[in-house]
């Protein structure tokens, strides 16, 4: 089962519209048309960590504005995408987003592959310097100075290093047994942050808000007209963008170049034909856009990795026997 998949599973009790949020130190609120479920919980006065488990295209999240607390998100699953200060950051699976929380107080989260799964580490340094200064004088981490480096209302996105794998894929088990991995990799996270500059690693390139534009309405042009095929001439001719722009651009949107991601939704849109019509495949292949079974059948198995009837037949299987 995929990444997808298995988000889909995990929320299917959720109603669409609804994002449960469950926290023992509430101050988010949100909205969407699709399903999601976050636990939040404090690990230490003035940190607090969020799982997000999402199955939308968006959330609309707000929160207190606050300059001296800061935000670390890391994408496990999916990409997340927000705007900030006229320009759009996305992460990819394994990168990093650190920013004070005077930056998205009122932002819309995006999703482009329809589905997320992340950790939030939220860091207020208020109350941090009242409870527990002492422990972190003695593991040598002076929080004066991370509050300094990135609470400066400026937004750093981080691409995967092997640095923030080793502290955060141990972090994407949720449960209380987990308490004590928890502190430990919490305290490992803000040493890291006091020793090394993160703001001079290398960063994921922002979208200024008009190439957004640009690219979302290339995407839903694309979307609406699955079945045809366009070249990236002719897309940059339509929108207006030139070819090393719109090719950079749709990447660092949606993770992998305009022909890799239209064969995956293509053959995700086979699927669903498969799993819930009786049309030959070769009809099928005509209404996702190939002239050629042979082509669509080989398309088919590189992406789900299994030719098109025995994907059929598996899954009607699995449904009998269900």
């Amino acid at each position: 089962m995929n990444a997808h998949d298995q988000i889909v599973k995990e929320l299917k009790e959720i109603l669409p519209g609804t994002w449960e949020y469950e926290s023992d130190c509430p101050h988010l609120e949100g909205t969407t048309f699709g399903q999601g479920r976050s636990k939040e919980r404090q690990v230490y006065p003035g940190i607090c960590m969020r799982w997000d488990k999402i199955h939308a295209d968006g959330i609309l999240f707000t929160h207190p504005s606050n300059a001296s607390s800061l935000e670390i998100t890391y994408c496990a699953q999916g990409r997340v995408g927000w705007d900030m200060h006229q320009r759009s950051i996305y992460l990819g699976q394994g990168d990093l987003a650190i920013h004070p929380m005077d930056c998205c107080s009122e932002s819309k989260m995006n999703f482009p592959s329809g589905y997320y799964k992340g950790i939030t580490v939220e860091f207020d340094f208020e109350q941090m310097e009242n409870h527990l200064v002492a422990h972190f004088k003695e593991l040598g981490i002076d929080l004066a100075m991370i509050q300094d480096r990135y609470c400066r209302h400026e937004v750093y996105a981080i691409e995967q290093n092997e640095m923030i794998h080793d502290i955060f894929y141990l972090l994407e088990k949720e449960g209380p047994e987990n308490q004590v991995l928890q502190k430990v990799k919490i305290f490992e996270l803000l040493m890291v942050l006091s020793q090394t500059d993160w703001t001079k690693e290398k960063k994921v390139d922002p979208l200024e808000e008009e190439q957004m534009e640009i690219i979302q309405k290339m995407h839903d042009f694309l979307i609406q007209h699955y079945h045809q095929r366009h070249t990236i001439e002719e897309l940059a001719r339509r929108f207006l963008i030139n070819t090393s722009s719109l090719k950079a651009g749709f990447k660092a949107v949606y993770g992998m170049p305009i022909a890799a991601y239209m064969k995956e939704y293509r053959m995700h849109q086979a699927s669903e034909m498969l799993r819930q019509t009786d049309k030959p495949v070769a009809l099928i292949a005509q209404e996702v856009g190939y002239t050629s079974q042979s082509k669509f059948s080989q398309a088919f198995k590189d992406v789900m990795h299994v030719l098109p009837n025995v994907y059929r037949k598996e899954y009607r299987k699995n449904q009998k026997e269900g």
